[in-house]
C-alpha cells in the first residue's frame, strides 16, 4: 500500500472546493420527484452545501440536455430520497443480504417492498458514536474518515492510550473498559490482534438497543453463541463479519438470521 503524508492525506478528506459556476456552493442535479424522506438533513444539512437544480422532466432527452448545457458542475446521484430514481438504486447503510435475498426471488413486487423498507431501517451515521475496540494505525485512518467526512463521533478503547495529539485530532473520548465503550456506542468496530475472547453475553448486556457490530480482527474475539443471541433480540441490529469463530467453517445459524 502507498505510503500517505498526513497533509496529504487531510487535503483528501476535504469537502470539494466551491463551483465557479455558483460562486459559492457546488451545483447538484437531483432528477425526477421530489424528495419523500429526511427532510430535516435535506433542508438542513445538503441544501445548505450544495445548489440544488431540479429537473422534473421524465425521460432521456430532458437529462441529456441538462448535461449538454452544464445545469451542474459536479452531479453526485443522492439515492434513498424517494422518487423515480429510488426505483432503480440505493445507497447508503441497510441490510445487503435480505435486499440480496428479495432479488432472488424475481418478484418485482417483493423487490419494491424491499426497497420502502431500507428507508426505515436506514440511519444516517452524523451524529451517532463510533466505538472502535483496538486503536492501530488502519483505526486511526478510519477514526479520521468516520469523524470528517461522516460527522460521527469517535470514542474508542486500548491497552495503552493514544497520544494527546491523536485524541485532538480525532476528537476521540478514551474508555477504560471494554464495556464502558460498548454501552456508549451505536456502532462498535474490532480491530484487535490476535487475542482471546473479548466479547460475552455480559458484554452484550451492557450496548444500547439497535447497536450495529462489525469485526474486521480476529473471529474469535467475539463469542459466537453469546453473538447469536444478542442479533436475535433487539440489542443487536446487524453483524457485519469479514471473521467467524471456526474459520473457514460459518455458522449455519448465523447464516440465516
Amino acid at each position: 500500500m502507498q505510503n500517505v503524508s498526513s497533509a496529504s492525506f487531510k487535503a483528501t478528506c476535504q469537502p470539494t472546493r466551491p463551483s465557479p459556476r455558483s460562486g459559492s456552493k457546488p451545483v447538484v442535479l437531483r432528477l425526477g420527484e421530489d424528495i419523500q424522506f429526511n427532510h430535516n438533513y435535506y433542508n438542513d444539512v445538503f441544501a445548505q452545501r450544495f445548489d440544488v437544480v431540479a429537473n422534473k422532466d421524465r425521460g432521456r432527452p430532458p437529462y441529456i440536455k441538462a448535461l449538454e448545457n452544464k445545469k451542474q458542475d459536479e452531479f453526485r446521484p443522492h439515492f434513498q430520497t424517494g422518487g423515480e430514481m429510488g426505483h432503480f438504486a440505493s445507497a447508503g447503510p441497510g441490510t445487503p443480504t435480505r435486499s440480496q435475498q428479495v432479488a432472488r426471488t424475481y418478484d418485482p413486487d417483493e423487490y419494491l417492498v424491499m426497497h420502502l423498507l431500507l428507508s426505515t431501517i436506514s440511519w444516517n451515521p452524523r451524529g451517532h458514536v463510533l466505538g472502535i475496540i483496538g486503536l492501530s494505525h488502519v483505526s486511526k485512518k478510519l477514526a479520521y474518515k468516520a469523524l470528517t467526512a461522516l460527522g460521527m463521533e469517535i470514542h474508542y478503547h486500548e491497552v495503552v492510550r493514544s497520544a494527546p495529539e491523536v485524541e485532538e485530532e480525532l476528537q476521540a473520548t478514551l474508555h477504560l473498559t471494554l464495556h464502558a465503550l460498548m454501552g456508549a456506542s451505536d456502532c462498535v468496530t474490532f480491530r484487535t490482534p490476535n487475542i482471546p475472547t473479548l466479547v460475552n453475553a455480559e458484554a452484550f448486556a451492557t450496548i444500547n438497543t439497535r447497536v450495529r457490530l462489525e469485526n474486521t480482527a480476529q473471529g474469535q474475539a467475539i463469542n459466537q453463541e453469546a453473538l447469536i443471541a444478542a442479533l436475535s433480540s433487539v440489542k443487536l441490529s446487524a453483524a457485519a463479519l469479514d471473521v467467524h469463530y471456526h474459520e473457514s467453517r460459518v455458522s449455519r445459524t448465523l447464516a440465516v438470521i
